[in-house]
């Protein structure tokens, strides 16, 4: 019963408990990556590290959107920019991807940025993240609760 009791028990940083990934799984991988990415986006404003600057914003968005059409598969692609010095980035299913400000301001140019960009986006397109969870490599047994929002930056 222990087991049981974990697996519908929420972790703490991610704010998803099994019962939730398992039924987030089932609806498909965009249902899955948004449900994160809500949770994510939520967690960020309570933080103030959700930027909001319209033309940081534009600018990556307006780089990846040349990128979306030539990726080979459509999603509701959406971009958030996180106010953090760390190079990172990380993209969820269903094509919500996430660039720290940092690895904004480390690139020398905008080719540099569309590379970091299209790497997030391939993760997407190729569905590594979902395969991820859909085969289980993020959870040794039912006892365990999955770090959604952990794993998903490891992968980036």
């Amino acid at each position: 019963m222990n087991g049981v009791k974990a697996f519908s028990t929420k972790d703490w940083k991610s704010g998803v408990s099994g019962f939730e990934t398992v039924s987030m799984l089932l609806q498909g991988e965009s249902a899955f990556g948004k449900e994160i990415s809500d949770k994510l986006v939520k967690q960020y404003q309570q933080e103030s590290k959700l930027v909001e600057d319209s033309q940081v914003l534009n600018y990556v968005r307006g780089i990846s959107g040349r990128l979306e059409p030539l990726m080979g598969r459509k999603f509701d692609y959406e971009y958030y920019v996180i106010e953090d010095n760390s190079i990172n980035a990380f993209a969820l299913p269903g094509g919500k991807v996430f660039v720290n400000t940092g690895a904004i301001l480390a690139t020398n140019s905008e080719a540099e940025l569309a590379g970091l960009l299209n790497h997030e986006i391939s993760h997407a397109v190729l569905s590594h993240g979902f395969q991820r969870v859909a085969q289980g490599q993020s959870i040794s047994s039912l006892g365990n609760v999955i770090s959604i929002s952990d794993m998903f930056v490891r992968l980036g």
